[in-house]
């Protein structure tokens, strides 16, 4: 069995199971290095394999575990602007080496999550500013198809009330506000799609995953929003960013909670299609009564 080890973003090499027992007993290993073999959806610290926790347990005390078993993930060896950045750039460009070994407890990463909503909150502004132009220039793009839908949406569009600016701005506000509840809602409904796929994950595990995914998406997403007045720039680049977000969305989420990203896609697929046949369904039963209620 070849077992692969690496220390932060650096490959160690390739050894045998014997070779890494031998090492953690003298030091060359570290219980918080992380070691893959074939078959394995994720790296993780050799710490956590069966196999290897009589030797790591020499090599580091019971009390010092704790500490050292989130040391992969900046966030959680301290909590400033740097570690932030350097989580979420970890997140992106190394998943498996920044996110395998951590905590993830929800209360350690609200604060996380307010980074983001800081850094995103001017974007949101602005675009709420430009709410008005962005639905007129919506509707001319929908009328420019000629079709009855089309041009219907854009009715809709128009019509609309216009609030006032305070209240947009407002809404923009509160939502920020509230913004790691509004995501921790998202991951137990997550957690409920990956339960269903028979997926052990825990539901806090799958509320952080989801407060690290958001943070990537949003982050990314968010100066787009300064291209809203151009409404068909902006529709052009969304569509662009999206399969690469959820990749790197579901990338990152896998690793905290241990599975393999095409399972947290499969999950969200699952979620929607029983929500949509839930609407349906409901969309259904209340057109059967309107026809009761008109024979009557």
């Amino acid at each position: 069995m070849q077992i692969h080890v690496a220390r932060q973003s650096s490959q160690l090499g390739v050894f045998s199971a014997e070779e890494v027992a031998q090492g953690l007993a003298s030091g060359r290993f570290l219980p918080t290095d992380l070691a893959w073999r074939t078959g394995m959806p994720t790296w993780i610290a050799l710490a956590e394999w069966p196999e290897f926790q009589v030797a790591s347990s020499q090599t580091v005390g019971a009390a010092d575990f704790q500490q050292s078993h989130s040391i992969t993930v900046p966030w959680e060896l301290g909590r400033s602007l740097q570690s932030y950045w350097a989580t979420i750039k970890g997140a992106i460009v190394s998943p498996v080496q920044t996110l395998a070994s951590g905590k993830y407890s929800f209360g350690d990463y609200i604060l996380f999550s307010y980074i983001t909503v800081l850094l995103t909150l001017p974007f949101t502004i602005f675009a709420q500013v430009q709410s008005v132009d962005f639905n007129a220039q919506a509707a001319d793009f929908f009328r420019s198809f000629n079709l009855d839908e089309f041009n219907t949406a854009a009715d809709n569009l128009l019509a609309q009330p216009v609030l006032p600016l305070w209240a947009r701005v407002s809404s923009g506000l509160f939502y920020a506000a509230i913004y790691p509840f509004a995501i921790a809602v998202w991951g137990f409904i997550q957690w409920i799609g990956l339960r269903l796929l028979r997926q052990s994950v825990t539901i806090e595990r799958s509320i952080v995953a989801t407060m690290i995914g958001a943070s990537i998406s949003n982050l990314i997403i968010a100066p787009l929003m300064l291209l809203s007045g151009e409404f068909v720039v902006y529709l052009i680049l969304v569509f662009a960013t999206m399969i690469p977000l959820i990749v790197l969305s579901c990338r990152a989420a896998g690793t905290v909670m241990r599975i393999k990203p095409w399972v947290i896609f499969g999950a969200w697929m699952l979620l929607g299609a029983i929500s949509c046949g839930c609407c349906c369904c409901f969309a259904f039963v209340l057109g059967m009564l309107g026809k009761l209620a008109g024979v009557q």
